[in-house]
């Protein structure tokens, strides 16, 4: 704690300022206050700018007998001190320091906050505060000045060291997430609460999955009652603790609580995101999920909205990491996402990664189907024949779909070589529309559209 003396000259005394540092918040600037403090170096100093509602400034030595144009400028062979910006607020009464350009660049010129500058935060170190003498400080900001906002009268100041502050605030209690909470979100930021403590400036918390908080340590400070913190480890325990600070040192830390995440949403790997030229059999690969014998629901579609209608792999009994996907069309677009499942927890979907087959011929989608199946007569009114082109053998599984993918019809063809496979569906219970014929033979897959009079 120092004393700031002001002196209206030649000797008419305003009256004192008591403040306190950060030492715990900001050490640098603690440290270097202290040693010019104690030097003597802030002594007949001035307050040389003055500006009501913002700051008054002072602590440049070239305002003890230099030249007035000089002021504000600073020696630059001070002692230059690194930023440390926090999240601690420049509220009325706090103590910020002056620098340049450069963040880097604080030296000896201070100021006090006389309003509430908010829009400095985070930009200019605050590293104190003013425990009293706030009348002193308005005496200070509402003085007459010159336009440049130095004053009309030179007001000095003197900087007595006074003691340490060794109070220490409150313990803050967690109470969010809940002591044993389960199954909290890795895919979004979870909110961590406590309660207030007393005389704290702001609160620590840290976040384990070690129970003695010795590795793997998250670490935040907020001066609210709260912060939002992403947990990334699935089926994970996880440990939380707080602590008040108010500056000058800190609380004991409160109990530790207890949670426990939800299954976390595989990461893909293979192919990549918005890969090209891809063969039209490949291997789909993604990272394991942590939990005991987790299972995947695996989708790959043609369209990122993953419709029934645009499914062509939708299954959820995969014990790898990874799976095969055949008879792809070529010179097409396909997107693929993943869910885990352990112990009947089952994550959000990934966000789809999309890849995109070789052989491109500049022909649409329905032309490349074309390829491996003929519908007719279109449009069709008492039947439709499909004929499939396959290379393999097998059942092949014709369905047809209305555009909300309720499936109407199926039928199962076994295919005993491969040449070309003709299936005549009767059509005339169908209601008149547009409707989707898929075919799936194994990996193999295509789909047409038909119109039904």
């Amino acid at each position: 704690m120092y004393r700031v003396l002001v002196v209206r000259a030649p000797t008419d005394t305003l009256g004192s300022i008591v403040i306190r540092l950060f030492p715990s918040i900001t050490p640098l600037h603690a440290r270097n206050f202290d040693s010019i403090a104690r030097a003597g170096r802030f002594d007949n100093t001035a307050f040389h700018r003055v500006v009501p509602g913002f700051v008054i400034q002072g602590g440049d030595p070239n305002s003890i007998s230099g030249s007035v144009d000089t002021w504000g400028y600073g020696d630059p062979s001070q002692p230059k001190v690194n930023a440390e910006f926090t999240t601690v607020r420049h509220d009325r009464g706090r103590l910020g320091m002056a620098r340049g350009n450069d963040f880097n660049s604080a030296t000896s010129q201070f100021y006090i906050c006389h309003g509430s500058p908010l829009f400095l935060d985070k930009n200019y170190t605050v590293f104190g505060e003013t425990i009293s003498g706030l009348e002193v400080v308005d005496s200070v900001a509402l003085s007459a000045r010159y336009s440049s906002d130095r004053p009309l009268v030179k007001l000095s100041m003197y900087v007595s060291y006074m003691g340490e502050d060794s109070t220490r605030p409150g313990i803050p209690m967690p109470f969010m997430p809940a002591m044993n909470a389960r199954k909290i979100s890795t895919s979004a930021f979870t909110s961590f609460q406590w309660t207030a403590a007393q005389g704290a400036l702001r609160t620590i918390i840290e976040v384990s999955t070690d129970s003695t908080f010795t590795s793997s340590v998250l670490v935040d400070a907020s001066e609210s009652l709260s912060t939002d913190i992403k947990l990334s480890e699935g089926v994970t325990t996880y440990y939380w603790r707080v602590r008040g600070d108010n500056g000058g040192g800190y609380s004991e830390w409160s109990p530790r609580f207890v949670l426990t995440t939800s299954v976390a949403t595989p990461t893909l790997l293979e192919p990549r995101n918005n890969a090209t030229n891809q063969p039209t059999s490949l291997d789909i690969r993604w990272a394991p999920a942590n939990g005991l014998n987790p299972q995947y629901h695996v989708q790959v579609a043609t369209s990122s909205i993953f419709l029934k209608t645009q499914l062509i792999l939708d299954t959820n009994v995969i014990d790898e990491t990874s799976w095969s996907v055949r008879n792809l069309l070529p010179a097409k677009k396909y997107y693929w996402r993943t869910s885990a499942i352990v112990d009947g927890d089952t994550s959000i979907y990934s966000k789809p990664f999309a890849f995109t087959t070789g052989s491109s011929t500049g022909a649409d989608d329905e032309s490349i189907s074309r390829q491996y199946m003929h519908v007719s007569p279109q449009p069709a009114i008492d039947h439709i024949d499909v004929s499939l082109v396959c290379e393999l053998l097998g059942d092949a599984h014709v369905s047809v779909m209305d555009l909300q993918g309720n499936e109407i019809y199926r039928e199962t063809r076994h295919i005993k070589n491969e040449t070309e496979t003709t299936l005549r569906m009767n059509c005339t219970s169908i209601v008149p529309g547009l409707y989707i014929i898929r075919v799936v033979a194994g990996n193999y897959h295509a789909q047409q559209t038909f119109i039904k009079y």
